[in-house]
This record gives C-alpha cells, structure tokens and sequence, in this order.
C-alpha cells in the first residue's frame, strides 16, 4: 500500500467510525441516548487525555509529524518523552479519543468504532516499523527498549 493510500485510508477509518455509531445505532435500533454524567465525565477525561497524547507526541516529533508510513526525509529517531514508553503515541491518541467516545455513549456501535480504529493502527503501525527498521539502524534496539507499540502492558 502506498504512502498515499494509507492517509486516504486512516481517514476514512477515523471518519467512517465516528459516522458510522449513529447509522449502526438506527440500524441496530439501539437507542442513541445522551450520555450520564458519568459516562460523560470519565469518557471526557479519556478524550481529552488522548488529545495531550497527540499534543505532546506532535510536539515532540516537530516537522517529522506526517500521516504517511514512510519517514520525512532528514528524520531522526526520537526516544524521549512519551516515546521512551510507547513507539507510535500519535496512534494510542487517537485510539484514547475513539475510546472515550464509546466510554460517554457505551454502545455496540460505538465499541465497534474502538476495535475498527484499534485492528487499523496495529496494522499501520506493522508497517511503519517496517520502514523505520530500513531507515534507522538503532531501531531494533529501540524497539528491545520501548517494547509495546501503543498501549503498555498490552499491544
């Protein structure tokens, strides 16, 4: 898959799950109820801890920040910050924020969205290690080091 191909991809991913838990709501005839203030709350703190994720991540990354798999050119392997826990902390954002829509709405289709966003940034993230173990040497011991890609303990 092209560089190109995978943004158009990961758009319609992010954008298709979020559109899509109405349509599946009506469909399923589940009903599409406000959240709680619970649900609200806690699935807000996880939205808005994604978006801190993607801040810093962003931050950190500067000008090497890109949708694509493939590595700007002149990039430099970051370690520091946020990567020295995670390898694609960009991804664990945008997965936090998908989570904590379903933890404010807590229905089928929105846990589908989780699993659809969650099933395609692993698949992203396979294949950008790809290209980063050609373009940088030191990454396989970056990735001895840093060994969970997006989710501590778990992925």
């Amino acid at each position: 898959m092209s560089d190109r191909q995978w943004v158009l991809t990961q758009w319609i991913v992010l954008l298709g799950a979020l559109a899509a838990i109405p349509a599946l709501g009506v469909i399923t005839g589940w009903p599409l109820t406000w959240p709680t203030p619970m649900s609200g709350a806690v699935g807000g703190l996880v939205v808005l801890a994604g978006f801190v994720i993607d801040y810093r991540a962003g931050k950190t990354l500067g000008r090497q920040l890109t949708p694509m798999p493939t590595p700007t050119v002149g990039a430099q392997l970051i370690e520091r910050g946020i990567f020295g826990r995670v390898r694609h902390p960009v991804y664990l954002g945008l997965l936090l924020i998908v989570l904590g829509w379903w933890l404010m709405w807590l229905t089928p289709p929105t846990f589908a969205a989780v699993v659809g966003v969650a099933v395609f940034f692993d698949a992203k993230s396979a294949r950008e290690e790809e290209l980063l173990i050609e373009r940088f040497p030191g990454y396989g011991a970056y990735m001895e080091r840093v060994r969970y890609r997006m989710i501590p303990g778990v992925l």
